[in-house]
């Protein structure tokens, strides 16, 4: 049975963080609550010539206006999307209007809530800006995001893969795949894992891919890195791989993937149509300020405040216990 990937798009849990992108726009947002995420990944559209843009909107509760209407607290807000070419010229102005209600005002200002959208744009290969805008109408308070996407080109290589999707959890239901995506571009929270979802292209037959994945820390080392042999069933096969937070301290993240297609017996050179996507994450443990993106510079930062063997026993801790450490001190 053919396995169906499905994006949940409902109100979701969601953890505390910056969106990662397009690392040449990020600008970490470190005081205070973001008023909205959004994520904008490309893939293959299945027209020639064409690619698809998926850009995905987070909106938390706590960044909403609600008002008690009927016996529950609702909040509407305006939102559009603006994409221009290289030369600033638009070529894509949507907008449309959400509205969010619940029965519990706890859950109205709730920081583990949101609200999340979608939409998904037709686009030639090339350079773009993408603008993001929430207006609340309650208040007529605006905000705005704009970064640099590159539409990648699908159509022309015999083998590619997608942008990097993150996700905070899958789940498997009759055959279906329900992918619940992480926007914040934040994994640090409950959960020990959380996956990345792309997409291969395989337009010349080959059986499998080898497929290696990298993590590098904000100074360029490696953390962690590891390899999957990839079965291509297809011309486009959806691909998964979870990766564990338990070693990852706070912290910024680079993780790449780079994908090399395989012949059954192996006797084809297909190393030169390797494809390569990456893409930022953070780590933001529970119960720290939003302002600490590093934990071991914040903790180093204590040396003139702390004793010397304290300071030392909290460096060599493991990642939990080295935030419960510096949370109680």
């Amino acid at each position: 049975m053919k396995n169906h990937i499905y994006l949940i798009l409902v109100t979701i849990l969601f953890f505390h963080g910056n969106l990662f992108c397009q690392p040449e726009e990020y600008k970490p947002e470190l005081i205070g609550t973001p008023k909205f995420y959004y994520d904008a990944v490309t893939l293959d559209s299945g027209e020639k010539g064409v690619s698809r843009l998926d850009v995905y909107i987070e909106v938390p509760y706590e960044a909403l206006h609600f008002t008690k209407t009927d016996g529950a607290f609702q909040s509407r807000y305006e939102l559009s999307i603006n994409v221009y070419d290289s030369l600033e010229t638009l070529v894509v102005d949507k907008w449309w209007t959400e509205k969010v209600e619940t029965k519990e005002y706890k859950q109205s200002i709730s920081p583990a809530m949101s609200n999340l959208s979608q939409r998904s744009f037709m686009l030639t290969p090339g350079k773009y800006f993408v603008t993001v805008q929430i207006k609340d109408t309650e208040t007529d308070k605006v905000t705005r995001m704009k970064r640099k996407i590159d539409v990648r080109n699908y159509s022309a290589p015999k083998f590619s893969i997608s942008d990097i999707i993150l996700i905070n959890r899958l789940e498997f239901d009759s055959g279906k795949t329900i992918m619940y995506p992480n926007i914040s571009g934040n994994v640090g929270g409950a959960r020990d894992s959380f996956y990345i979802y792309f997409e291969a292209y395989n337009s010349i037959g080959a059986e499998s891919a080898n497929v290696s994945v990298t993590i590098h820390n904000v100074k360029g080392d490696i953390v962690k890195r590891d390899s999957f042999m990839q079965v291509l069933e297809s011309e486009k096969k959806s691909c998964f791989y979870q990766i564990p937070t338990s070693q990852l301290i706070a912290g910024d993240y680079l993780i790449e993937v780079k994908a090399e297609p395989k012949s059954l017996n192996g006797a084809d050179n297909m190393e030169q149509l390797s494809s390569t996507a990456s893409r930022k994450f953070i780590v933001r443990l529970r119960g720290l300020p939003v302002s600490i993106v590093n934990l071991d510079l914040a903790i180093d930062q204590l040396q003139y405040i702390i004793d010397h063997d304290k300071l030392e026993e909290m460096r060599k801790a493991p990642p939990e216990k080295k935030a419960e450490m510096f949370r109680d001190f």
